[in-house]
C-alpha cells in the first residue's frame, strides 16, 4: 500500500490487457476500487496523477465509510486523464442496515466494462415548507447496459465469492454522493449517497434542493465530472471499473511485458480471439451436470460466459472469499488450458 503516479498509458495498457473495447470514443469513464487520488481537487486533465492505495474490506463494508476509490474521465486521442475522489462499493451503515432486514436492497457492481449514457438519476419526490411537491432528480450517466453482474449479500454485511449473483440492470448510476471530497458531508459526518451506484464526491443541482436553500448549486468534485461529461457530443460513455492494486502494478512494470485476462466486457480483438478460445473451452470442460452452455460463439464475455465460468470455477478451485469478481488470469486459465498473450 503506497502512493504512485498513474499515467495515462497505464490506463491504456490496463484496457489491452483486459481485452477492453478499442474505441474512437473521445471520452471513457473507469474507475479504480482501492485508489484514491491524493490531490482531491485537483481534476485537471493531464497526462498522469498522484494516486494513493486504499484497502477496502469487501468481507465487512459496514466499516467502509471513507470514499476509498477513484472514477476518472480519459481522452484516449489527447493521451490525458482526470481523477476524481469517489466511491464504487456501497455505503457501509447502508450495508449494515439492510443486512439487518435480510432485503437484498445493496449491490456491489463487479469490476468489467459497462455502457452508461447521459439521464437523470431519480430520487424522491420531496416536499417544501408549503407541502409543495418538489422534484430531487439530479443529473447523472445512466447505466444503459441492459444486464449486468451483481453481487448481493442477503444474510450478513459480507460480499463474498459464495454471495448470490444476479444478472440485470441495478440502476447503478454514476452521480453525485452528497459528500465532500473527504467522505463527509456539510455536518461532518461520512456519508455517500450509495446503495451500489457508483457515486463521485461533490454535490448535485436539484430543484428541491435550490427551492429550499437558494445558494444550493452543483458543486464540488461532481460538479467538474459531470459538465466535462455533458460537454461533450457523445452520449454513451464506456466505463472501465478496475481494482486499485491492479493499477499500482501496472505502474511498476513499465517496460515489461503484460499478461492478459479476461473479465466481464472483455471481446475479441482483431489479433486475439481469446474469448472465443475461452467460451469454447468451458463448453468442452462441461464435466459436471448443471454447468451452464454457452450458446453462440460470439467472442463476448457476456452473461452466458459469467455464469458458465462461476460454475466451472465454483466446481474446479478453491477460491479466497474475496475473489468476487470471476477473473481468468493464470490459474483459471492454465486449468483451462486456454493461452492468455501478454501485451
Amino acid at each position: 500500500m503506497g502512493k504512485f503516479f498513474f499515467e495515462e498509458k497505464h490506463l491504456a495498457r490496463l484496457v489491452q490487457a483486459n481485452f477492453f473495447p478499442q474505441t474512437n470514443d473521445e471520452m471513457i469513464f473507469f474507475g479504480l476500487r482501492g485508489a484514491t487520488p491524493t490531490e482531491t481537487e485537483n481534476h485537471e486533465l493531464s497526462n498522469g496523477h498522484w494516486l494513493e492505495s486504499k484497502e477496502i474490506d469487501l468481507l465487512d463494508l459496514t466499516k467502509e465509510h471513507e470514499l476509498k476509490c477513484t472514477i476518472g474521465q480519459w481522452k484516449p486521442k489527447e493521451g490525458k486523464i482526470a481523477v476524481y475522489p469517489g466511491s464504487t462499493v456501497p455505503f457501509g451503515e447502508y450495508v449494515s442496515s439492510f443486512a439487518k432486514t435480510g432485503k437484498p436492497a445493496v449491490n456491489l457492481l463487479l469490476s468489467g466494462c459497462y455502457k452508461y449514457i447521459k439521464g437523470n438519476h431519480p430520487m424522491s419526490l420531496t416536499r417544501d415548507w408549503n407541502g409543495q411537491k418538489l422534484d430531487s432528480t439530479m443529473k447523472a450517466f445512466r447505466l444503459s447496459s441492459p444486464s449486468v453482474p451483481i453481487l448481493r449479500s442477503r444474510d450478513d454485511a459480507v460480499f463474498e465469492a459464495t454471495d448470490d449473483y444476479e444478472f440485470m440492470n441495478p440502476g447503478d448510476n454514476i452521480h453525485a454522493a452528497y459528500c465532500n471530497h473527504d467522505g463527509k458531508n456539510s455536518g461532518g459526518k461520512y456519508i455517500h449517497e450509495s446503495h451500489g451506484c457508483q457515486v463521485v464526491a461533490g454535490y448535485p443541482y436539484t430543484q428541491y434542493h435550490h427551492t429550499r436553500w437558494s445558494w444550493w448549486d452543483e458543486r464540488g468534485p461532481w460538479a467538474t465530472f459531470r459538465q466535462r461529461g455533458y460537454e461533450m457530443a457523445q452520449n454513451q460513455f464506456y466505463y472501465m471499473l478496475f481494482n486499485g492494486n491492479e493499477a499500482e502494478m501496472i505502474t511498476k512494470l513499465d517496460g515489461q511485458k503484460v499478461q492478459g485476462r479476461l473479465r466481464f466486457g472483455s471481446r475479441d480483438t482483431a489479433q486475439y480471439k481469446t474469448v472465443s478460445d475461452l467460451q469454447n473451452k468451458l463448453n468442452a470442460n462441461k464435466a459436471l451436470p448443471g454447468q451452464p452452455t454457452i450458446n453462440g460463439i460470439d467472442g463476448v464475455f457476456g452473461m452466458g460466459v459469467m455464469k458458465a465460468l462461476k460454475f466451472w470455477q465454483d466446481h474446479n478451485l478453491t477460491l479466497n472469499a474475496a475473489a468476487i469478481d470471476r477473473i481468468v488470469g493464470a490459474q483459471t486459465a492454465e486449468r483451462l488450458g486456454l493461452e492468455l498473450p501478454y501485451f
